[in-house]
Protein backbone atom coordinates (compact mmCIF):
# COMPACT_ATOMS: atom_id res chain seq x y z
CA UNK A 1 0.00 0.00 0.00
CA UNK A 2 3.01 2.72 0.65
CA UNK A 3 4.16 1.95 -2.79
CA UNK A 4 0.85 2.74 -4.22
CA UNK A 5 0.91 6.10 -2.30
CA UNK A 6 4.73 6.54 -3.60
CA UNK A 7 3.06 6.52 -7.34
CA UNK A 8 0.49 8.58 -7.00
CA UNK A 9 2.75 11.54 -5.53
CA UNK A 10 5.46 10.74 -7.80
CA UNK A 11 2.65 11.25 -10.78
CA UNK A 12 1.10 14.42 -9.19
CA UNK A 13 4.24 15.68 -8.05
CA UNK A 14 5.61 16.68 -11.89
CA UNK A 15 2.04 18.74 -12.86
CA UNK A 16 2.00 20.26 -9.50
CA UNK A 17 5.98 21.46 -9.99
CA UNK A 18 5.56 22.70 -14.13
CA UNK A 19 2.37 24.77 -13.07
CA UNK A 20 4.31 26.62 -10.81
CA UNK A 21 7.15 27.14 -13.40
CA UNK A 22 3.67 29.16 -15.49
CA UNK A 23 2.65 31.13 -12.49
CA UNK A 24 5.85 32.24 -11.74
CA UNK A 25 6.08 33.98 -15.67
CA UNK A 26 2.98 35.00 -15.90
CA UNK A 27 4.33 38.63 -15.78
CA UNK A 28 6.19 38.21 -19.23
CA UNK A 29 3.15 37.41 -21.83
CA UNK A 30 1.19 40.23 -19.56
CA UNK A 31 3.70 42.91 -19.88
CA UNK A 32 4.46 42.18 -24.11
CA UNK A 33 0.89 42.29 -24.34
CA UNK A 34 0.76 45.39 -22.72
CA UNK A 35 3.39 47.03 -24.71
CA UNK A 36 1.76 45.95 -27.77
CA UNK A 37 -1.57 47.55 -26.65
CA UNK A 38 0.04 50.79 -25.88
CA UNK A 39 2.29 50.35 -29.24
CA UNK A 40 -1.42 50.03 -31.03
CA UNK A 41 -2.46 53.29 -29.26
CA UNK A 42 -4.90 51.63 -26.95
CA UNK A 43 -5.30 53.47 -23.58
CA UNK A 44 -4.90 50.01 -21.27
CA UNK A 45 -3.41 49.26 -17.79
CA UNK A 46 -2.18 46.97 -16.12
CA UNK A 47 -3.85 46.10 -11.96
CA UNK A 48 -2.51 44.13 -9.05
CA UNK A 49 -4.15 41.22 -10.10
CA UNK A 50 -1.32 38.95 -11.34
CA UNK A 51 0.64 39.40 -8.56
CA UNK A 52 -1.33 36.44 -6.59
CA UNK A 53 -0.21 33.84 -9.60
CA UNK A 54 3.06 34.87 -9.23
CA UNK A 55 3.82 34.46 -5.69
CA UNK A 56 1.16 30.99 -5.56
CA UNK A 57 4.24 30.33 -8.20
CA UNK A 58 6.80 30.92 -5.86
CA UNK A 59 5.09 28.91 -2.83
CA UNK A 60 4.25 25.79 -5.46
CA UNK A 61 7.92 25.73 -6.55
CA UNK A 62 9.32 25.74 -3.18
CA UNK A 63 6.84 23.11 -1.54
CA UNK A 64 7.96 20.96 -4.67
CA UNK A 65 11.45 21.38 -4.64
CA UNK A 66 11.49 20.75 -0.36
CA UNK A 67 9.41 17.85 -1.23
CA UNK A 68 11.25 16.34 -4.20
CA UNK A 69 13.88 15.03 -1.70
CA UNK A 70 11.46 13.43 -0.17
CA UNK A 71 10.05 11.63 -2.78
CA UNK A 72 12.81 10.62 -4.25
CA UNK A 73 14.32 9.08 -1.63
CA UNK A 74 12.54 5.70 -1.72
CA UNK A 75 14.67 2.89 -2.31
CA UNK A 76 11.74 0.35 -3.07
CA UNK A 77 12.05 -2.85 -1.77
Amino acid sequence: MGLFFDEINKFLWWPLHLSGYVLVVVPIPLLVGLYMLRASRVTVSVGPAWVPAVLAGLLILAVTFRARSRIDSYGGI
